[in-house]
């Protein structure tokens, strides 16, 4: 006795097997690093408040805006707005790897594989990040930090993309 049996679409079901593990081998990190710059915006905006508060802003800071037509003490970190659109904003908008420079700060990110890096440098940047900067002491202002809350955003963005993947190949 013989017993013959045809599987239809098995061929288009590998396919899209295959289709599916390359994909998730270079996953879309726009969707965590969007997710962590909201929380890194929602901290700004309220002046550090995810690291501690932000410390007032010294005498001599506060002249030096007075001059410069801003108010003196707030908002800390902003005066034009130019650094947090470039560091936080642009990376809420992104979903592509981006290069930008603006005067004393470079934001990049790059996408590789199962990694993504976030890089800025340049005197702002290393002025602002929750490690030391170029001084070799802690900035007192920092607006990146990664604590419990972006690690579960990023977390939380990952989960979006691999949601979104699924349905795409269901």
């Amino acid at each position: 006795m013989v017993v013959d049996i045809k599987v239809k679409g098995a061929i288009e079901l590998r396919a899209k097997m295959m289709r599916f593990q390359k994909q998730v081998q270079r996953p879309d990190h726009s969707y965590s690093i969007r997710q962590m710059a909201r929380i890194w915006n929602t901290s700004y905006r309220a002046e550090g408040s995810s690291v501690g508060g932000w410390p007032e802003l010294s005498p001599y800071t506060q002249r030096k805006r007075k001059e410069r037509g801003f108010k003196a003490k707030h908002p800390i970190l902003v005066q034009t707005g130019r650094m947090r659109e470039l560091t936080i904003t642009t990376l809420m908008k992104s979903n592509r790897p981006f290069r930008a420079n603006r005067k004393g700060i470079s934001v990049s990110s790059v996408y590789t594989g199962l990694v993504a890096v976030l890089n800025a440098s340049g005197e702002k940047a290393s002025n602002q990040t929750g490690g030391k900067n170029t001084f070799g002491t802690t900035p007192a202002r920092p607006f990146w930090f990664v604590d419990s809350s972006v690690s579960g955003a990023a977390a939380k963005g990952l989960e979006q993309w691999v949601t979104k993947m699924l349905r795409v190949y269901k």
